[in-house]
């Protein structure tokens, strides 16, 4: 069966699909967020819902507990109330509470997914909450029209039956491969359970000609690591795209304290300069690529549940590499001397900053 998607570069456009898409609802709509913004934004959307729910359709959410708290979402009881009273049902994702100090590790493990499923023919994913600052942002939202969007309403429910069991770090079992060309992939925080890591991993080591990484936060254990570096060496070209400021100054500090080993081995490094960069996005040679929630960093190798796309499809792949060409006219590349010309608070903030890399 045939997919259609359709790529959004900014926030705002993003967010006109889905508010519209939302507003056409006729059965079923699944939203699985880790920000909706307390602002005109976040609001709007919350309103779409509520009038939806009212109409009679079946609304449920997601929200990260942490992902709402940061927002303003999540101890606003007067809007949580309203939510409520329209009909839709709503959870929050691994709530942290001081009296589970027994499982404080459990804390880290945060729903940093954005899914929304409509009437189980439309899905969107990618890198988009919903929040006013974020409206400028480079990022990378996708909508899917086909078969791999029965795999993202099987897992919304997955995640629903987690939340609500109050069983956050349950194993999720491995995707089912319902859609030819297109495949719904999930990270957890379980060792056997990170299927974006490992997928990602197993193509960098099959890379033959580019390995092409936007990401807002870069900071590659010692796996992924070695394996780009192997296939620099190896003569792949490899490419990673940064800002060089993200909205998480420490996460900064601790990416670039990685780049030398990487500059030594021939790896290009693009800092993006013309907005924020908040992207996340994979190319290996012409046949795969991938695009959804998953940064390169500690928190989505190991502690988030995310979840991305992956596709084979040579127009899927051209249009993300496309992409990530056209974001380089707006970026620097970072050589070994302005890396070297960093200043002292920089690299002293470098290495504090990798004493708590695990966690950013």
């Amino acid at each position: 069966m045939h997919t259609d998607w359709q790529f959004f570069l900014k926030a705002e456009d993003a967010w006109e699909s889905m508010f519209n898409a939302t507003r056409e609802a006729k059965k079923e709509i699944l939203c699985e967020q880790y920000i909706i913004g307390n602002d005109p934004t976040g609001r709007e959307y919350l309103e779409i819902l509520m009038g939806k729910a009212r109409e009679g359709l079946g609304v449920q959410m997601i929200v990260d507990m942490v992902g709402a708290t940061i927002s303003g979402f999540y101890f606003d009881n007067d809007l949580i109330r309203k939510i409520k009273d329209s009909g839709i049902k709503l959870v929050f994702w691994n709530p942290v509470k001081p009296w589970r100090i027994d499982t404080i590790f459990s804390w880290f493990f945060r729903d940093h997914r954005k899914l929304l499923v409509i009437d189980e023919t439309i899905g969107f994913i990618g890198g988009v909450g919903f929040r006013r600052d974020m409206s400028e942002w480079r990022d990378t939202h996708l909508k899917v029209v086909g078969p791999v969007v029965e795999e993202m309403r099987h897992a919304f429910f997955e995640m629903w039956a987690l939340a609500n069991e109050r069983k956050f770090f349950r194993r999720l079992r491995k995707r089912k491969h319902f859609a030819r060309g297109f495949e719904f992939i999930t990270n957890s925080p379980s060792i056997s359970r990170r299927f974006i890591y490992e997928t990602l991993a197993y193509e960098f080591s099959l890379a033959k000609k580019r390995i092409l990484i936007t990401t807002p936060y870069f900071i590659p254990d010692r796996k992924m690591s070695r394996l780009l570096r192997l296939a620099s060496r190896k003569g792949v070209k490899v490419e990673i795209l940064v800002p060089r400021h993200s909205n998480h100054a420490w996460v900064d500090m601790a990416s670039r304290k990685t780049y030398k080993k990487l500059l030594e081995a021939g790896i290009n490094i693009y800092a993006y300069d013309d907005a924020m960069l908040h992207a996340k996005s994979f190319v290996v040679d012409d046949r795969f690529a991938s695009v959804g929630s998953f940064n390169f960093d500690s928190l989505s190798f190991n502690l988030n549940y995310e979840a991305n796309v992956v596709s084979h499809q040579p127009l899927f792949v051209d249009q993300v590499a496309a992409y990530f060409e056209d974001d380089k006219t707006g970026a620097e590349l970072v050589t070994d001397t302005n890396w070297n010309n960093r200043s002292l608070k920089e690299k002293v903030g470098g290495t504090l900053a990798t004493l708590i890399k695990k966690f950013l």
